[in-house]
């Protein structure tokens, strides 16, 4: 933390007082660049990059994010051995999250439908999914990535109607 302040020209107390730890920070940056090449600009996006990647993927879908994503696989890779880098995990759920439910009247893109414990069970793996194909030296293509994303959770839905009692 100390470096990053000192090549951004901040206080370290500056710094502190925005990020808790440096797995937040670290997540940050990652959807920073997530977000370049976004018709969203980073100013905009600045003050909740979350949020800002979470419209991102409403706008444009999921691909963009799985394109970029493993476009900076040795961020991502620093980024998951970060101690309590938990944070990325959670940005990464909102994102699917999003793209798995909302449709924006986008007919190619209809939301599915999840809730309870098919819908953690749904965001978890398809989370774990993403992960894995960030850090494969041969991962699907991104429009097989979306495939295999919208059957396990169109599956998990499925399952969670099966199972439901009436």
């Amino acid at each position: 933390m100390s470096s990053v302040a000192q090549r951004a020209g901040l206080s370290r107390q500056a710094l502190h007082n925005h990020y808790g730890n440096i797995g937040d920070l670290a997540t940050d940056v990652w959807i920073s660049r997530l977000l370049d090449g976004t018709r969203l600009s980073l100013d905009e996006g600045a003050a909740n990059l979350p949020q800002a990647l979470t419209d991102a993927v409403r706008e444009a879908g999921i691909e963009p994010l799985l394109a970029a994503g493993r476009a900076d696989r040795e961020f991502f890779d620093k980024l998951r051995a970060i101690p309590r880098g938990e944070r990325v995990t959670e940005v990464l759920a909102a994102a699917v999250t999003t793209w798995l439910t909302d449709s924006d009247g986008d007919a190619s893109r209809p939301g599915i439908s999840l809730t309870g414990e098919a819908r953690a069970f749904a965001i978890g793996g398809m989370v774990a999914l993403v992960s894995r194909w960030q850090m494969a030296d041969a991962p699907p293509s991104t429009a097989q990535q979306v495939v295999t994303l919208r059957a396990f959770a169109t599956s998990a839905a499925a399952a969670e109607v099966t199972v439901r009692p009436s």
